[in-house]
């Protein structure tokens, strides 16, 4: 069996880091989801080969003409 390594606990951003190489300023809300606070994270383990399982809500935010401030500009895998 393939062992699950799970990056997020909804707790905490210990398996993340900036763009510079920082703890992400992130939120994580009561919820337990985070939301996104500036720039890109990154996981701190690489990984090679693999399945993965994202969940995310996209809210329905009125155009604009930056579209970064609409939604969440998706998960970038493998580099």
């Amino acid at each position: 069996m393939t062992e699950r390594i799970y990056l997020f606990n909804g707790k905490d951003l210990n398996n993340w880091l900036d763009i510079n190489g920082n703890t992400p300023e992130w939120e994580i809300g009561e919820d337990g989801a985070m939301t996104v606070n500036k720039h890109n994270i990154y996981t701190k383990e690489t990984f090679g080969d693999a399945h993965i399982h994202v969940e995310f809500w996209l809210p329905d935010l009125p155009h604009t003409e930056d579209r970064n401030t609409r939604v969440n500009s998706g998960v970038f895998v493998h580099g």
